[in-house]
């Protein structure tokens, strides 16, 4: 029932306890992360799919979700740039690069034992080109401008910035 669902809710994230009579619109950005991902669970959907779940939460709510997604009997699908709670969490690992996609079973710290050099490598690589192009922009040399690169080398560094990092975590019988 409801109170059962609010309980859990609250044994998940103690802090929205203390915010229970507020509007959702009043809460902090990481109270609201909070509530979502706290709805979505009590829903018991078989598959979660997750966009940077820790952002917003403090190191206290991040432990909280590991435990949750850690006992959660479904799949979870994530996308997450903290290194910590991918350790923790990925037991698969895509990779989505100009390469293609690339699929690593097993945890984080594997994939880097495995493709770690290769990963970095290409992502130093990459981050050169970029500094190199934006001295350029701003010193008013090669790479700005119309007819330049600048604008190949400007996606690609969006591209480094939503770079996704998702895991699965396979669903469980039960």
């Amino acid at each position: 029932g409801v109170a059962s669902d609010l309980g859990r809710m609250f044994a998940l994230f103690p802090i929205l306890k203390k915010r229970a009579r507020q509007k959702a619109g009043t809460l902090s950005g990481g109270e609201q992360q909070m509530l979502a991902i706290a709805r979505a669970l009590m829903s018991r959907p078989k598959m979660l799919l997750l966009d940077e779940p820790t952002n917003h939460l403090d190191m206290e709510s991040i432990a909280s979700l590991e435990d949750a997604l850690q006992n959660y009997k479904g799949t979870v699908i994530f996308v997450s740039h903290d290194k910590s709670f991918v350790s923790n969490i990925a037991q698969s690992i895509f990779e989505i690069s100009e390469e293609g996609l690339k699929k690593f079973s097993g945890d984080y710290e594997e994939f880097l034992e495995n493709f770690g050099t290769d990963y970095l490598n290409r992502l130093v690589v990459k981050k050169q080109k970029i500094e190199k192009a934006d001295k350029g922009a701003d010193d008013g040399t090669k790479g700005s401008g119309k007819g330049g690169n600048q604008y190949e080398l400007r996606k690609e560094k969006k591209s480094m910035r939503t770079k996704l990092l998702t895991s699965t975590k396979k669903l469980e019988a039960g």
